[in-house]
């Protein structure tokens, strides 16, 4: 069963069998740059660890690696990072979590300031851009400012689903070898839907 539990101020989705353990961590040793959960990191102190000696006083832990600690018995795999299935970072419970190795999950983006990701283009028009991936995505230009604040927040909200729509995206051409090579695909692929429309009988 999952239940929500407050730490540092940030609401998180976690096990029950793992609250008792969330309860007797020292208070003092949560650490976050910004309101994202994603950021929330605990560093043990020693009582911490003499309850605990999987942990370490020298590293820094998520509340996803924590509750699997607490909830399983033991930390997930080195190297691997944990991959949120209904795409909520606070939700946490270890049914929502798959470990996966970094390269395999997008990389996530962090909001420094509100207007992070956003420019003003000459036209007036919003321009949103956020690093999914390992790179620079172009998401769109909008109207109003507000527009372009809810694009990135959606993005935000589900990095993987957003990274996975651009890249199914049909990339414009650039350059004219780019337009010439797409005019000739277009015309293979005409000649072929033609193809097989000669092929189907007449009633």
């Amino acid at each position: 069963m999952c239940i929500s539990l407050t730490l540092n101020t940030l609401t998180f989705t976690v096990n029950d069998a793992a609250v008792p353990a969330f309860t007797q961590l020292s208070p003092r040793a949560w650490t976050a740059a910004t309101g994202d959960p994603r950021a929330l990191r605990f560093q043990p102190r020693r009582r911490d660890v003499e309850r605990h000696p999987q942990l370490s006083t020298r590293l820094k832990y998520t509340v996803a690696t924590l509750n699997t600690l607490f909830t399983t018995g033991s930390l997930p795999p080195p190297g691997q990072v944990p991959l949120y299935l209904d795409g909520l970072s606070s939700h946490v419970c270890v049914q929502n979590v798959q470990w996966v190795p970094r390269s395999v999950r997008p990389a996530l983006p962090r909001l420094r300031h509100r207007d992070q990701g956003l420019s003003q283009l000459p036209s007036g028009r919003i321009r949103v851009r956020m690093r999914l991936g390992g790179h620079l995505r172009d998401l769109g230009c909008y109207a109003s400012v507000d527009a372009a604040r809810a694009a990135r927040d959606a993005a935000l909200a589900d990095p993987e689903g957003t990274l996975q729509r651009l890249l199914s995206r049909v990339r414009q051409p650039r350059t004219l070898k780019e337009a010439r090579e797409r005019i000739a695909t277009l015309e293979q692929e005409v000649a072929t839907l033609r193809a097989r429309l000669n092929e189907q009988p007449v009633d």
